[in-house]
């Protein structure tokens, strides 16, 4: 059996932050997968010098959640998401884990597991994973998520309109039930004043399924209080772009975010699309992979960065066949940076593969240090 370890540092004496990647080959059962990825995850984490204390949150992409997600949900730790996307590059089970490691963390965790708080360098930063109550259409269930978030988000000083800067939204067979939540989403989104004359959030909406069947659309999202308006600045790449209110959907292609130490670039899911919401090279995943990345260079240098400063990268793939003939590509492009490859079907049924992740940089500047 194989573990392969990937980790991204950004690190300064304030602090460091710190991505890790981990896939199997070879496990002969999620159980043998689990307890591999575990033990390589503690060992890790021991060699790096990071405990529980620096752990924010750990993502586990699961072939079957619903015969797995029991055994994860017996471990402890902080926050963790389990989301049922078919990972391509391991064997049942992949893992991907982010930490802080400063002085002066302060963490406080939600009773239920799903919520965590931060406090790091005078900001705050609320994460949490949110999911329906009850059965229901896809668009009466994403109300319900929002509803939450906006309730979790107020009891901790935030507010969806000023400080969440990333969403994901999984949907469960997306090509049915994508446009419910969209429709639910520009609701909520509007009633808070995010239009296309404001300002919209960095995210992701992708398939993906949860721990019971029933649950069409559920989502994790992360904001921070304390930024100054003058600290964000939202990055389109509108020579090879569209904005997305285009073609009927409301989010950002990505969020430049400057802190007094680093910056980061929360890159939202980026497919092959160009500056009139068109599909790119239909039924060429191979081209339409050129095209994405061409995409994703252009966002990332209009905040003065590359693909090289991607800390963690996440890519979907609608059918899982491709993996084999897009990989090479990938390890050449991303080999050393920590990455998830999964099945997940995309918005639109003609985009093949979608690319997401997180950039950062180091700098100095007059804004508060993230940590």
């Amino acid at each position: 059996m194989k573990i392969i370890e990937k980790v991204s540092r950004l690190e300064n004496p304030r602090g460091a932050e710190i991505y890790i990647s981990l896939t199997v080959a070879g496990a002969a059962s999620f159980e043998d997968a689990f307890k591999r990825l575990k033990e390589a995850y503690v060992s890790a984490a021991a060699n790096l010098g990071l405990d529980s204390d620096s752990e924010i949150w750990v993502r586990f992409f699961l072939s079957d959640i619903q015969n797995q997600h029991g055994l994860i949900e017996k471990e402890g730790g902080s926050l963790k998401f389990c989301v049922g996307q078919r990972p391509l590059n391991s064997d049942y089970a992949a893992l991907m884990a982010y930490h802080i490691k400063a002085e002066g963390l302060v963490k406080q965790a939600s009773s239920n597991g799903d919520e965590l708080t931060v406090e790091h360098g005078g900001y705050r930063s609320v994460f949490g994973n949110y999911f329906p109550d009850s059965a229901a259409d896809s668009e009466a269930q994403t109300g319900r998520i929002i509803e939450k978030m906006n309730a979790h988000l107020e009891r901790h000083g935030a507010r969806l309109e000023r400080d969440v800067l990333r969403t994901w939204y999984y949907i469960r067979d997306i090509d049915n039930n994508y446009q419910g939540m969209v429709k639910m989403r520009r609701v909520h989104y509007e009633a808070r004043g995010l239009t296309p004359q404001t300002r919209f959030i960095a995210s992701t909406g992708i398939e993906g399924t949860a721990h019971e069947p029933w649950m069409l659309s559920f989502m994790t999202a992360m904001a921070t209080v304390g930024l100054a308006p003058s600290q964000t600045r939202h990055l389109k790449a509108l020579h090879c772009l569209s904005p997305t209110h285009v073609y009927g959907v409301n989010f950002e292609r990505a969020t430049l975010v400057h802190f007094g130490d680093r910056s980061h670039i929360h890159l939202s899911g980026t497919a092959s699309i160009d500056k009139d919401g068109q599909i790119v090279h239909p039924s060429d995943v191979g081209r339409q992979a050129e095209r994405m990345l061409h995409n994703v260079e252009n966002l990332l240098n209009e905040g003065a960065m590359n693909c090289g400063n991607m800390q963690y990268i996440i890519l979907y793939l609608r059918d899982a066949t491709e993996y084999k003939r897009l990989a090479p590509a990938f390890e050449e492009r991303f080999g050393h940076q920590p990455m998830a490859v999964v099945e997940g079907p995309v918005c639109r049924p003609g985009w093949l593969v979608e690319i997401e992740g997180l950039a950062a940089a180091l700098n100095e500047s007059g804004f508060a240090p993230f940590c």
